[in-house]
C-alpha cells in the first residue's frame, strides 16, 4: 500500500485511486462528490485510500482501518464510503462509527456516504479516504 503512490486531481495519494472515481460515479442514499473528496485530501500532507470487507458495518470498517499504514489517531480528515449489497444496515449502525471516531481527543473531521452495489451480495464494503498534514 505505502509503495503505490498515484496522482489524482493534483493530489499525491497512497492506494488505489480508482476507488475515488467509483465514489464520484456512484450515487446513493447519501452521496459523496468530487468536492467532498478534494476537501478531505491534503495538498501538502499524506493521503491514503484503503478498503475493507465484512459481513456487517463494523467488520468492514475495522478491516479498512487495519489496512491503514498509520494509526487512525493520526488522521485529520476521513471520508468513509459504505457500499452495501442486498443487506441494508440501518442509518444508526452507520452513524455509530462516525460518532465513535469524533469522540476521540483529536479534531477528526468525518464525512460519509452510502451507496448500493449489487455485486457484493450480503457483504459490506468500506472505503476510507484519509489525510494527514505534514
Amino acid at each position: 500500500m505505502e509503495n503505490q503512490i498515484s496522482n489524482w486531481n493534483g493530489f499525491r495519494i497512497h492506494g488505489d485511486t480508482s476507488e475515488l472515481d467509483k465514489i464520484v460515479e456512484h450515487s446513493g442514499m447519501i452521496s459523496l462528490d468530487i468536492n467532498d473528496i478534494t476537501n478531505t485530501l491534503s495538498a501538502s500532507g499524506k493521503n491514503y485510500i484503503t478498503d475493507g470487507f465484512g459481513a456487517n458495518v463494523s467488520e468492514a470498517f475495522n478491516d479498512a482501518v487495519n489496512s491503514l499504514p498509520v494509526p487512525i489517531s493520526k488522521v485529520e480528515k476521513l471520508l468513509i464510503q459504505f457500499y452495501i449489497g442486498v443487506k441494508q444496515p440501518s442509518i444508526s449502525e452507520l452513524s455509530v462509527i462516525s460518532k465513535t471516531l469524533c469522540n476521540g481527543d483529536n479534531n477528526l473531521q468525518v464525512m460519509w456516504g452510502v451507496s448500493k452495489i449489487e455485486n457484493i451480495g450480503d457483504d459490506i464494503k468500506v472505503v476510507l479516504v484519509t489525510s494527514l498534514s505534514k
